[in-house]
C-alpha cells in the first residue's frame, strides 16, 4: 500500500474531529441547556457580548452561539465586533426574540443564522456545516 493511501485509511478510521462552540449567553440555565444540545461539541462560555473577542482569540471555537439581549454588550453589537476583527468567525444568533428587525440586525452584523431558543435542536445541524 502506497503512504497516501495508508494514510487516507487511517484518517478515515479516526474518530470524527469535535467542533469547538463559544456559547455567549448572560443566563447560566441557557448555557447549561445550550451544553446539553451540543453534547459532542467542546464549549467554553461567557456571559456577556463584551467579552465575547477574548473568549474568542483564547478558545478558537468552529461556531459561536451569541444571546441578542445581554446587560453590558448585546449580541449584535458584539458580533459586528467579533466579525470586524475575525471576518472568518462563523456566529449564530440564539435569542428568544421572534423579531424580522432583530433577524436583519443579526445579519447585518455578520451571523450566518438566527435560531430561536424554542428550536435549539437546529444548532446540530448548523454546527455539522462546513
Amino acid at each position: 500500500m502506497r503512504d497516501g493511501t495508508r494514510a487516507r485509511s487511517l484518517e478515515a478510521m479516526s474518530p470524527p474531529k469535535r467542533r469547538r462552540v463559544l456559547l455567549v449567553d448572560d443566563s447560566p440555565h441557557v448555557r447549561a441547556v445550550l451544553r446539553a444540545v451540543l453534547v459532542d461539541a467542546d464549549v467554553s462560555e461567557c456571559a456577556d457580548g463584551d467579552q465575547v473577542l477574548a473568549s474568542y482569540e483564547a478558545f478558537g471555537p468552529d461556531l459561536v452561539l451569541m444571546d441578542v439581549r445581554m446587560p453590558r454588550m448585546d449580541g449584535i453589537q458584539a458580533t459586528a465586533l467579533l466579525k470586524r476583527a475575525h471576518p472568518s468567525a462563523r456566529v449564530v444568533i440564539v435569542s428568544d426574540h421572534e423579531h424580522d428587525d432583530l433577524r436583519a440586525a443579526a445579519g447585518r452584523a455578520g451571523a450566518e443564522a438566527y435560531v430561536v431558543k424554542t428550536d435549539l435542536l437546529v444548532l446540530r445541524e448548523i454546527l455539522a456545516r462546513r
